[in-house]
């Protein structure tokens, strides 16, 4: 005689089913969540520098407009971003660029016509041990609110022609 089983097929998941399906669940999800956190504050850190380094690029330019003017390129002893600098530093133009209490610090440099540094002691002025140097140098640094570089931009600025400057 054979026996025939009385027990029913069920259907549907069991309670233990669901409660492993669930966990696995959680666990995947708890890494996939750590991973966006991460990429999201490597995103805003990236957005930070770059904005940064518009400021600086801006900064470098300005030197070059000014500095494409022959009489003003030849004047030494000043600070030539005097005029710039707390423009980039206004805290409504910071907060829009995204760089949080942006300290902006300019400093010059000369060089001759073999590329030997004639620059004197002052590094905030425009001081030079030559009258008409060949190469004006400007280095822009953008600090964040942690006084931590974010961003720093170096430019060499010829001497412009001098046709009526």
């Amino acid at each position: 005689m054979m026996h025939t089983s009385n027990i029913k097929r069920r259907k549907g998941f069991s309670l233990v089913e669901i409660l492993v399906a669930l966990s696995i669940f959680a666990v995947v999800s708890i890494g996939i969540s750590g991973l966006m956190i991460s990429s999201l504050q490597v995103r805003q850190g990236s957005q930070k520098t770059l904005n940064a380094q518009q400021i600086a690029f801006a900064a470098i330019e300005h030197h070059k407009d000014l500095w494409s003017v022959a009489k003003i390129y030849q004047i030494t002893g000043t600070n030539p971003a005097s005029n710039l600098i707390p423009d980039f530093q206004n805290a409504s133009y910071t907060q829009n660029v995204g760089v949080d209490a942006a300290n902006l610090t300019a400093s010059y440099g000369c060089l001759d016509s073999n590329g030997t540094d004639r620059s004197g002691t002052d590094g905030s002025k425009l001081f030079c041990t030559l009258d008409n140097p060949a190469l004006r140098r400007v280095t822009i640094t953008v600090r964040d609110a942690q006084s931590r570089v974010t961003a720093q931009l170096t430019a060499e600025i010829g001497r412009p022609a001098a046709k009526g400057n």
